[in-house]
């Protein structure tokens, strides 16, 4: 736990930087989506291997498909920089939708696997630098953090204080059902602050920041126990050990990436209806 608190003194300060950089349409944080994409990536298929007991890796495989990745990524900032037109998000989607189609056909797990599995690696990440784009977009991004972040921390600890009722979900049997409410409960009353805590600036109102934060005491947890899941098939403890104490990218970014569609999606919708 030592560990995780340092390293998490560390992290979050270089993402508020990340987040907060507006150099060439806050390309440090186009850099880092790209970064944590890839290796979400790998360590997602990492495990789908060790799931579908696949033993032999293809160089060419994994590169076309990490190019797939990170082309859509790079395409959206090329969209954002040069203002492409929308039509074109319908054309590189339906190519790299076509792509890994025919890439399926060399793995085990088949197509509909390696799209969620796409989705969830490249997909998500990409909504974190949409959202900043977003006005407003620092403020909500920080939110997101905040509230997905918040969530699981206040899990843990209320499960380890008070946590009685274990067993409740069979893949992740440490989670305590107090941890659980608990932390629902504590990250919707933190949502009911960040207008207060952020001041006029932030622009979503009361009732629309208490929705976001239900949404997100809601698949904050969900990301969580898919990832254990996928841990659990797989027989990893951690997704990688790339950051001492915390595991990999997906242990850290697990409650984050399911959160982030239904936040971005929201979060736009309100916005929307502001303007209109």
């Amino acid at each position: 736990m030592k560990k995780r608190i340092i390293v998490s003194a560390i992290f979050i300060p270089v993402i508020a930087l990340l987040i907060y950089t507006r150099f060439l349409h806050f390309l440090p944080l186009f850099l880092f989506v790209l970064v944590v994409s890839s290796l979400g990536a790998m360590e997602l298929d990492y495990m789908l291997r060790a799931i579908y007991q696949e033993k032999k890796r293809s160089f060419l495989w994994e590169l076309a498909y990490n190019l797939c990745g990170t082309g859509l990524i790079l395409f959206f900032y090329i969209k954002i920089f040069f203002h492409v037109k929308e039509v074109y998000i319908l054309y590189i989607s339906a190519a790299v939708i076509a792509v890994l189609g025919a890439l399926s056909a060399l793995r085990r797990f088949g197509f509909f696997i390696m799209l969620g599995a796409f989705a969830y690696s490249y997909v998500c990440p990409l909504m974190l630098y949409l959202l900043r784009t977003e006005e407003s977009g620092a403020l909500l991004l920080i939110s997101l953090f905040l509230l997905a972040w918040f969530n699981d921390a206040s899990a843990y600890f209320i499960g380890s204080a008070i946590g009685r009722t274990k067993g409740i979900v069979k893949i992740s049997p440490n989670k305590s059902l107090e941890g659980y409410i608990g932390s629902f409960v504590l990250t919707v009353g933190l949502g009911a602050l960040l207008r207060p805590l952020f001041g006029l600036r932030f622009p979503l109102s009361e009732l629309e920041t208490v929705i976001v934060a239900l949404a997100v005491a809601v698949l904050a947890p969900s990301g969580d126990l898919l990832e254990s899941l996928i841990k659990r098939k797989a027989g990893v403890k951690d997704s990688s050990k790339l950051l001492p104490g915390l595991g990999g990218v997906l242990d850290v970014f697990d409650s984050i990436f399911l959160s982030i569609p239904g936040y971005y999606l929201l979060v736009t919708l309100f916005l929307n209806v502001q303007v209109a």
